[in-house]
């Protein structure tokens, strides 16, 4: 305990001094690092290889398919409102084309959630009245067979969703032109938290390419799927979002003073400043770029020593004891002891609406489990000893190539090893035919499998049975049968292999 306060007293000075970020003090010449940008920010980095006119091309089916489902929608709900969220709105995709998702929100079933939030509504009647509100959206949409195919709605899920394709966005990365999408019904937090991260990436390029980078480094490496007890992608986001507000490269966009310094403040009548009665106002950069003004230091650096910025800052200089809230910011530090469930050697990322003082706080890094926090730590630590020792040899000597890689390679999947078969006793008896019929009933299991022994020589009346600790899958549920002469056991291993490698 006595090294974590000194830890936080060391940050705390460190920071009302001012000083820079000791990574942007290495010898790097600004020259060799905008090369490294420029080479391999996208190539290597983010693995894409994107078209600026499709990705505008995309961005128009986009806005076809929300006017389209937003004008249909209206014709059953007048007061629907339909609004884009994810990557889709972010624009911090990995891929080509992906699903759109978009949230529905009308006041019939806002009420149904309220009433059942506070009780006043049983489980089986709120179940009831979300089902055919769902099915009421998703038949408008699939009386027009012409645009709309493959609907399925999915009402048993948290949050109940229509999943659908329509057949005229001219969507540039498919063959006829249709894009998928996924309707989730009151999910407009969802919207809120992908247009803060929207605003902070248009703040400036860099920030940009270094949220997709990280990205691209955490699926790599397998630590950005919360369904994998890691962090989600919005988690790792939001540390890219802290750690550049604490260097002072971007501002905190929900900064009362921020706000009052541009003379901004809430507007209680617009509905997306209050969410879910949260406080979801923030602050638009076109509004703010002139009051706020970068830390000198940040004003030359490259993406590369940004991206080994990242991996030190949360490696070495900030304290784990403390919260990540991108709401805070770098103004003021919160213990993680206000989420009661928070890892005690983890990090504790507070969702920047759904605060520990609200009705509902969110902690984003909950997700992670033992083994998540342990992979997470450990690749942070790898990413930020090769990046630094790769960009400290260039310092040295700047006739050397940049690095291929901005991190070590990801580990290659082992293929599962084949289970050989075991064969069954012998015993000392005559040649004898036998019949082994797999038990088709244990095969749909996977348990283990008895394959029944039948003396078809002598028809005797009696069946002995035998058990093998081998797991028997086959493709087919059909039952196979197996004849072969007992005191050949070469003749058996051939025949029982292909079935248990199927």
């Amino acid at each position: 305990m006595q090294r974590l306060r000194q830890l936080v007293h060391d940050y705390y000075r460190a920071r009302r001094s001012n000083r820079q970020p000791p990574w942007t003090t290495l010898p790097l010449a600004d020259r060799d690092a905008r090369s490294m940008a420029a080479t391999h920010l996208w190539d290597v980095a983010c693995g894409l290889h994107q078209d600026r006119n499709e990705r505008q091309a995309y961005t128009r089916a986009i806005n076809i398919l929300h006017e389209h489902l937003s004008t249909l929608v209206q014709q059953r709900f007048p007061d629907a409102r339909l609004g884009v969220y994810g990557s889709c709105l972010s624009d911090l995709s990995l891929g080509k084309s992906s699903d759109v998702d978009l949230s529905l929100d009308f006041k019939r079933a806002r009420k149904v959630k309220d009433q059942f939030e506070i009780g006043k509504c049983p489980v089986q009647r709120y179940e009831s009245e979300m089902k055919s509100l769902v099915y009421a959206v998703c038949r408008t949409m699939e009386r027009r067979k012409h645009e709309f195919r493959a609907m399925q709605p999915v009402t048993r899920a948290r949050v109940p969703v229509i999943k659908g394709t329509y057949l005229g966005a001219n969507n540039p990365y498919t063959v006829d032109g249709s894009i998928d999408f996924d309707v989730c019904f009151l999910n407009d937090i969802a919207v809120v938290n992908s247009s803060l991260l929207r605003e902070y990436s248009i703040v400036d390029d860099r920030v940009k390419a270094l949220m997709i980078a990280v990205k691209r480094w955490a699926k790599a490496f397998g630590i950005c799927s919360s369904q994998h007890n890691t962090l989600s992608s919005y988690a790792w986001m939001n540390l890219v979002i802290f750690y550049l507000q604490n260097v002072g490269f971007v501002p905190n966009l929900q900064s009362p003073e921020l706000a009052q310094a541009a003379g901004i403040s809430r507007d209680p009548r617009n509905e997306w400043h209050d969410v879910n009665n949260l406080d979801t106002f923030y602050l638009k950069w076109e509004d703010v770029s002139s009051v706020w003004q970068r830390a000198p230091a940040m004003e030359s650096v490259s993406v590369t020593s940004l991206l080994y910025g990242f991996f030190r800052f949360y490696v070495v200089e900030y304290p784990s004891i403390l919260t990540v809230s991108i709401k805070l910011g770098r103004d003021t530090f919160l213990p993680k002891t206000v989420f009661r469930k928070s890892s005690l050697g983890f990090w504790c990322i507070e969702d920047p609406f759904e605060t520990y003082d609200t009705h509902c706080p969110h902690d984003l890094a909950i997700t992670a489990g033992v083994g998540g926090v342990r992979e997470i730590t450990y690749r942070l630590a790898q990413a930020e000893q090769y990046l630094g020792a790769k960009l400290r040899l260039l310092a040295e000597d700047t006739s050397i190539p940049p690095p291929k890689r901005l991190w070590p390679s990801p580990p290659v999947a082992k293929k599962p090893r084949k289970k050989k078969a075991i064969l069954p006793q012998q015993h000392n008896t005559d040649k004898i035919n036998y019949v082994f019929i797999l038990d088709t009933e244990v095969l749909r299991s996977n348990t283990y499998s008895v394959l029944k022994r039948q003396d078809t020589t002598h028809k005797a009346d009696h069946i002995l049975y035998e058990t093998f600790l081998y797991k028997m899958i086959l493709h087919s549920n059909t039952i196979s049968i197996i004849r072969y002469q007992e005191d050949d056991a070469n003749d058996v291993d051939e025949q029982l292999v292909p079935y248990m490698q199927n």
